[in-house]
């Protein structure tokens, strides 16, 4: 078995050689919604749920972290609301 995570960054960045090159992508909402299941308006509109989500898809992906961007709440509106 390979490196985990933070050992794989901790001898990247002490210019070492890891087991593989770490891998940190930045995942925005609407693909850590499309990789979850969860629907795009509850991460727009709890920030809580944005961050558990694309830590989520992170995992899903096997990534060796995730990139969280707090987002303020924001209310939106459907058709027929």
């Amino acid at each position: 078995m390979g490196q985990s995570a933070p050992e794989r960054f901790y001898t990247a960045l002490s210019a070492g050689t890891p087991d593989r090159l770490p891998v940190l992508p930045k995942i925005w909402f609407d693909l850590a919604s499309v990789l979850t299941g969860t629907e795009p308006r509850r991460m727009i509109e709890d920030p809580q749920t944005a961050m558990r989500v694309t830590a989520e898809a992170s995992l899903a992906v096997g990534s060796d972290g995730a990139r969280l961007f707090f987002s303020p709440a924001r209310r939106t509106r459907q058709e027929g609301d």
